[in-house]
């Protein structure tokens, strides 16, 4: 890396608005997924399991909010098991982005859906919601709800759930 480069790097801890205390380890993962989002490119972050790769994701949400002012919406793709604990860890550790939950049958995600209307959504910190948790399989069959609106950024948990790049799953979250 040249010292140009160096100089316009910067230094990410942990934002204001996370409550918690994030691991050295942490806060270079955090710093590596900001300098992705930085760049508009896409990463994987592989963490052993248990190592808090949530957490590293809720804090780079909070960073891109607090520091560069981007409120969503932000959208989270998860397999059903861990849509409930995404949901808690934010509640926990980020309190200030909202969460949308999408999930449900179809009545209550009719009701949901009413969220998404761009007279509701501001892309502000005043904004209804933030953060869409939902799963896979509800990106796949409520797919025109989710075209709705413009993603500021998607975070796929277990994304090894796409990794067919013929499937429709693939294609639709694309």
């Amino acid at each position: 890396m040249s010292s140009v480069d160096q100089g316009r790097l910067e230094l990410v801890g942990a934002p204001a608005a996370f409550h918690g205390t994030l691991k050295e380890y942490q806060i270079k993962g955090l710093r590596w997924l900001n300098n992705l989002f930085e760049q508009g490119i896409n990463g994987i972050l592989a963490d052993e399991m248990g190592l808090g790769k949530t957490i590293q994701a809720i804090a780079l949400l909070a960073h891109i909010s607090e520091r560069k002012n981007i409120w969503g919406p932000f959208l989270i793709v998860a397999p059903n098991s861990t849509l409930f604990n995404w949901q808690q860890e934010f509640k926990k550790f980020c309190p200030s982005l909202r969460v949308l939950p999408y999930w449900g049958n179809i009545k209550q995600r009719k009701t949901i859906r009413k969220f998404f209307s761009s007279k509701k959504f501001s892309e502000r910190a005043d904004s209804p919601f933030h953060v869409v948790i939902t799963s896979y399989q509800l990106t796949v069959a409520d797919e025109k709800t989710f075209k709705r609106l413009k993603w500021q950024f998607m975070i796929l948990d277990e994304a090894q759930a796409i990794k067919n790049v013929l499937s429709q799953r693939w294609n639709i979250l694309k």
